[in-house]
């Protein structure tokens, strides 16, 4: 997360990830939805959409008519950024939650408009990571070579230490026959955003999947 943070800062973009791209798998399996897959939605017929993203900017402004406070956020998730309008009663509830560089799921309202979709925020809370990561039982880890193997018992004895959920981890290795072989790793292992972090900064691991 620091790292992904001097990224934004220094560039104006996340450069190696998004700080989503590990609870993908357990936002999707609460019914969260990305940014990029909204049209094809909306055409399905669909008027809101639960989503999760980092807060980039927020903007206040002044109702003319109320003279009540409302305000347009910027949020980013792991398919782009987009702006979303907070009405002055959910303004009043979810402000706390919503300063920069925090993480929200939040209920939308959608809305089609001739320059596209407007998104109506209608609820927020903050993204609980332990409780997502507790949808998941395992990792899958998929090797594009040997050279892996050499520093995985290390990693495998520092996520046995670490806090948090814990899981089977799998190892998919390929076969000199081009076929894969999927191994189950003894016991249960730390399966926590940065277990999962540290198993794929490993040389020869293509993927880390969570299962």
């Amino acid at each position: 997360m620091r790292r992904l943070d001097e990224e934004l800062s220094a560039v104006g973009f996340y450069l190696s990830g998004h700080p989503l791209d590990d609870l993908r798998d357990g936002l999707a399996r609460r019914g969260v939805v990305l940014f990029a897959d909204l049209p094809a939605r909306v055409a399905d017929g669909a008027k809101a959409a639960r989503m999760a993203a980092i807060v980039r900017r927020r903007q206040e402004k002044v109702s003319r008519r109320s003279g009540e406070k409302f305000a347009f956020l910027t949020l980013s998730d792991p398919s782009g950024e987009f702006d979303v309008l907070v009405p002055p009663k959910i303004l009043f509830s979810v402000r706390d939650l919503i300063e920069p560089g925090c993480a929200v799921i939040s209920a939308m309202k959608i809305e089609e408009n001739e320059e596209g979709l407007r998104l109506i925020m209608e609820s927020a809370e903050a993204i609980n990571t332990a409780a997502v990561e507790a949808d998941g039982r395992g990792l899958r880890i998929h090797l594009d070579g040997p050279s892996a193997l050499a520093g995985l018992p290390a990693r495998l004895e520092h996520s046995l230490a670490r806090p948090g959920p814990r899981g089977t981890v799998h190892l998919i290795v390929p076969l000199a026959d081009g076929r894969r072989a999927e191994l189950r790793l003894p016991g249960e292992h730390g399966v926590d955003p940065v277990a999962r972090a540290a198993f794929k900064a490993l040389d020869g691991v293509a993927e880390v999947e969570l299962i």
